[in-house]
């Protein structure tokens, strides 16, 4: 019987190892699981006997999410991102979840990234609604126009300007 010889088995053992690097990949990509979208900075206490009492100002909103990896690597970190900036970080799992503070009202766009050596992998986006009292949100109006109600066209080139008194909308129930 030939025994190999060390230089054709260190080639085997190299190839292996170099094959193994060129699947590598970035990691599966996660899927937000159900859970509530709507937060809030303040608290209303309807059985308050006093309006000193009746809101509550919190350092901000509790946020959870929880997610799953269903098919690819797990990756070792995980992030939780609002509008594309990093709130939460830990290490991954094929099922995970976070909490973190939001400090301030609005309407952001959540994604959940799990990351190794090669990259990250985000989740869809899902939006969440933090409200505070500022209103930030609120979902911006749009008013339907009557007919006597039309958006204006400069056409003259000159400054236009109008004159609205706050008490002209008693009575005649005519917003701005």
């Amino acid at each position: 019987m030939l025994s190999p010889k060390p230089a054709l088995l260190a080639m085997v053992v190299s190839s292996l190892f170099t094959s193994s690097a060129a699947y590598a990949a970035a990691p599966g990509k996660p899927a937000i699981a159900w859970g509530p979208t709507k937060f809030a900075i303040v608290e209303v206490d309807p059985a308050a006997t006093s309006y000193n009492k009746l809101v509550k100002i919190k350092d901000g909103a509790d946020v959870s999410v929880s997610w799953n990896i269903w098919s690819g690597d797990i990756g070792q970190s995980a992030k939780v991102l609002l509008d594309g900036k990093e709130v939460w970080s830990g290490p991954s799992s094929a099922t995970g979840s976070a909490t973190f503070k939001v400090h301030k009202g609005g309407r952001y766009q959540m994604q959940v990234a799990l990351c190794n050596a090669d990259g990250c992998t985000l989740s869809d986006k899902k939006e969440i609604v933090v409200a505070d009292t500022d209103g930030s949100h609120l979902a911006p109006l749009k008013p339907v126009l009557q007919e006597n109600n039309k958006p204006y066209a400069n056409k003259s080139g000159k400054v236009v300007g109008t004159y609205y008194v706050e008490w002209g909308v008693y009575g005649r129930k005519f917003t701005v």
